[in-house]
C-alpha cells in the first residue's frame, strides 16, 4: 500500500506529528538529536507565542519545528500537491498554509516543478546552473500559481518575528515585495549566486532598517562568522569562504534598531 494516502489519513486523524516524534525519539534518534539542535539554533530569533513565516515550506521540516517551539506560524508553498499536504499534517496546529508563490508584486508566475520537489523554482537562472550538477533532476512540468507579496501576508497576518525566505534563487524577488522592517531573517544563497543578486537583498534590507548579517552554511546550524557584520561586508565574507566548503547556506539577518516603519 502506498505511504501517501496513510500519511494523509494520519494528519487527518490529527495523529501524524505525534507518530513522526515517537519514530524520531526510539527509532531515528539521530533525527531527534536534530530538531533538537534546530530548536536550540532558531531560539536566538524565535520565542513561544511569537509570530513566523516559512516562505517556501516545501515539506514542512522547518514549519514543524516552529511549531514545536510554540511560534504561529504562516506557511507559503507554491506546489499545491505539497500546500495540501502542510494543511493535512498541520490541520490541528497554529499554522496557516497559503497555497502561493510570494514575489514582488500579485501576479501569476510558471513554476517550473522538479523531479525533486524541495528545487522546484520560480527562476530559471537558477535551473540552469542547478542543471549543470548532473544529479539526475528534471524540472519537467509547469504549473501556473499565483504570486503575492509578503506584504499582503503581513497585511492579513501581522508582521512576524521571524522570516525564512527559501525559495530556490527567487530570494530577490520575495524581499523586493517586503516593506516592512522584520525584526531577523533568512533567505539561502549559493555559492555560484550572483553577487549582484545578494547585494540586491542586502540593499533592499538595508532601505527598510539597520541590520547586522551572519552566514550558516548548508544544516550546520553554527554561524560561519565569529560576530555580525553590516550589510558591506557580506558578499566579501562570503567570496572568502571556500566554493568546495557549500553547496548552499543562509544569510541571517537581525535588525539593530528600535524604530518602526
Amino acid at each position: 500500500m502506498a505511504m501517501e494516502p496513510i500519511l494523509d489519513v494520519m494528519g487527518y486523524l490529527g495523529i501524524y506529528r505525534a507518530a513522526r516524534q515517537l519514530r524520531n525519539r526510539y527509532l531515528r534518534p539521530d533525527l531527534g538529536n536534530r530538531s533538537e539542535t534546530l530548536r536550540e539554533f532558531y531560539s536566538q530569533f524565535i520565542r513561544p507565542g511569537d509570530l513566523v513565516f516559512d516562505i517556501g515550506a516545501n515539506r514542512g521540516d522547518r514549519t514543524e519545528v516552529f511549531v514545536q517551539m510554540g511560534a504561529r506560524v504562516v506557511a507559503a508553498e507554491p506546489q499545491p500537491s505539497l500546500a495540501a499536504r502542510l494543511r493535512t499534517i498541520f490541520r490541528y496546529s497554529q499554522v496557516h498554509v497559503e497555497a502561493v508563490g510570494v514575489g514582488r508584486a500579485p501576479s501569476i508566475l510558471p513554476l517550473h516543478v522538479c523531479t525533486t520537489d524541495s528545487v522546484s523554482s520560480f527562476s530559471e537562472q537558477f535551473i540552469e546552473s542547478r542543471s549543470k550538477e548532473n544529479l539526475g533532476r528534471q524540472w519537467d512540468r509547469v504549473e501556473m500559481v499565483p504570486i503575492i507579496t509578503i506584504d499582503s501576508l503581513i497585511e492579513k497576518y501581522g508582521s512576524p518575528v521571524f522570516l525564512k525566505i527559501d525559495v530556490e534563487g527567487f530570494e530577490g524577488e520575495v524581499l523586493a515585495g517586503l516593506t516592512h522592517a522584520v525584526a531577523s531573517l533568512s533567505f539561502e544563497v549559493h555559492p555560484d549566486d550572483s553577487i549582484e543578486i545578494v547585494a540586491a537583498c542586502l540593499e533592499q534590507l538595508n532601505k527598510l532598517s539597520r541590520y547586522q548579517f551572519n552566514i550558516a552554511l548548508e544544516e550546520d546550524l553554527h554561524f560561519e562568522l565569529p560576530e555580525w557584520i553590516d550589510a558591506g561586508s557580506v558578499t566579501s565574507a562570503m567570496r572568502e569562504i571556500p566554493a568546495s566548503k557549500w553547496t548552499y547556506g543562509d544569510i541571517y539577518a537581525r535588525r539593530t534598531d528600535d524604530h518602526s516603519n
